[in-house]
């Protein structure tokens, strides 16, 4: 058996947000994140996070992306999906309690 790295690919979702969107779609994530330190560095840290827009999935979904990647991969290594006997996966998106199920079992 061979185990090797024969090519790496990522996607970035085409759409992106305003910062101040995401910030108040969030709200109660990011005031229970930042609940430990005062409310002057709250408001700091909310203000000054020198980002205007972020990449966001909108009309294109998680599951989309990683098979968008794997499909890249797949072509620049020159192997076929009957090739790989197995997927691993590294994401930023949450896996405990999140309604999103392993990319690796999906893209298998």
């Amino acid at each position: 058996m061979t185990i090797r790295i024969a090519s790496t690919a990522y996607a970035l979702p085409p759409d992106s947000v305003d910062v101040r969107d995401v910030i108040s779609e969030e709200r109660s994530r990011i005031e229970t994140a930042l609940n430990p330190v005062s409310e002057k560095l709250k408001a700091r840290v909310i203000e000054n996070l020198g980002v205007e827009r972020v990449r966001a999935c909108r009309e294109m979904q998680p599951y989309a992306l990683a098979r968008e990647a794997a499909s890249q991969a797949m072509t620049d290594a020159g192997i076929r999906p009957a090739d790989i006997d197995l997927v691993i996966d590294f994401v930023t998106l949450p896996g405990e309690d999140s309604p999103y199920l392993s990319f690796a079992q999906k893209l298998s």
